[in-house]
């Protein structure tokens, strides 16, 4: 059976790790030198966890493009004994990965919970049953209507008073609940053992439409003090927004940040992008960001001392937010001074209630 050149290109390269670097620049897309049929659907987590992709196998040698310095592959490439492994950039990979698993990686961040917890799903918003129950009851209603008009007012007013009342009963409920648990403030010291002892902290920054406010988000978390080779920075973007991808690309030259590009798709929302960029998390912490956060430099140290100090049962630390902007307009005046100052026991938070123009 023939092979298409780029795959001989890639076997061929497989010896060499240099090359294949200045091979995957000239070919723009690492996924051109892919043959697809060494692909696997239920390998994806450890082509992402692993970070390696097939490329060939060509006259005996199965060549395995990856980004790790030590790659561990599966058994399922270890034990071939003619693997070989190309060393290629992190962009390149992660690139490519999306390339050739668009469709699944796009699947699986909108489906999964509706594959494996329906329960937790809000997918489908009704269920036939509850469908047929408000059908009957809007056909009853404008029967009522129609009989006898100022009846069916009476009952349809009531109904939406009732709606009204019900939610607000509801909600002092929450209200009164939740006032019982007072927060727990965590003054936990920081690690003193030296980097070794931190682990990897993903960071999520989904962007959209943001050009003008990447370069801000960008040098905040350039500031963070916490070791570089210990941070697992994702920017998010989506893939049709060409200005926030050209203005990430750009901010992301000569650092370890990693773009992912979502695909267009249903629904388009903050938590999608999340669910995306989840699958090509590799820490043990995680922490999400808005562009216009302005995390202070200790807060990811500070987090995971208040972890290892605190319950083993918490999951997730809110920090208290500031404003930096406070007395910009009078929106952000009024949360401002109706908010509570910041906690130093964990951390805070800065971010913008107003725009450059002073409007929210």
């Amino acid at each position: 059976m023939g092979e298409k050149p780029e795959v001989a290109q890639a076997a061929r390269i497989a010896a060499g790790s240099a090359e294949a670097e200045c091979v995957a620049r000239r070919a723009h897309d690492l996924a051109r030198l892919v043959d697809s049929s060494l692909l696997r659907n239920e390998l994806l987590d450890d082509y992402l966890r692993h970070r390696f992709l097939p490329l060939s196998h060509y006259a005996g040698i199965f060549c395995v493009a990856t980004s790790a310095s030590d790659p561990a592959l599966p058994a399922s490439c270890s034990q071939n004994p003619e693997t070989r492994c190309v060393r290629v950039s992190q962009s390149d990979l992660l690139g490519a990965l999306e390339h050739v698993f668009r469709d699944r990686l796009r699947d699986r961040a909108t489906l999964s919970l509706e594959h494996h917890e329906p329960h937790f799903s809000a997918r489908k918003v009704i269920t036939r049953k509850q469908f047929a129950a408000f059908a009957a009851l809007a056909v009853a209603l404008l029967s009522m209507a129609f009989a006898v008009p100022n009846a069916g007012g009476v009952v349809l007013a009531g109904i939406i008073a009732a709606g009204y009342v019900a939610n607000a009963i509801f909600r002092g409920w929450l209200f009164w609940v939740g006032s019982d648990d007072k927060p727990a403030s965590v003054n936990a010291s920081l690690p003193r053992n030296g980097p070794n002892e931190l682990p990897v902290y993903t960071i999520l920054v989904p962007l959209y439409r943001e050009a003008n406010i990447v370069q801000q988000i960008t040098d905040a978390l350039r500031a963070l003090d916490y070791p570089a080779d210990k941070l697992d920075v994702k920017l998010i973007v989506e893939a049709d927004d060409v200005e926030t991808v050209a203005a990430v690309h750009a901010a992301s030259i000569n650092s370890a940040f990693e773009v992912l590009h979502v695909p267009e798709g249903q629904p388009r929302t903050k938590p999608r992008a999340c669910n995306y960029a989840l699958q090509f998390a590799r820490g043990e912490f995680l922490v999400i960001y808005d562009a216009e956060d302005q995390p202070e430099a200790d807060q990811l140290k500070k987090a995971v001392a208040a972890f290892r100090s605190g319950p083993a049962d918490v999951a997730c630390l809110q920090a208290r937010l500031n404003f930096f902007n406070a007395k910009e307009c009078w929106i952000s005046t009024v949360c401002w001074r109706m908010g509570t100052k910041p906690s130093k026991t964990l951390d805070s938070s800065r971010f913008s209630l107003c725009g450059a123009g002073g409007a929210p």
